[in-house]
């Protein structure tokens, strides 16, 4: 791990990058954009 999420929606034409600052076995905190955020970890189901 690198300390960056790279994530895109299906709407999105580009990657967004968060630098993650802390993970925990329930969320993690991420710097985007010049703001902090706490993202409640989840699991993902492409259904």
């Amino acid at each position: 791990m690198n300390g960056n999420l790279y994530y895109k929606s299906a709407d999105d034409v580009e990657w967004s990058l968060d630098r993650i600052l802390k993970m925990t076995d329930s969320h993690y905190v991420v710097r985007s954009k010049e703001q902090t955020f706490y993202r409640k970890k989840g699991t993902f189901c492409d259904e």
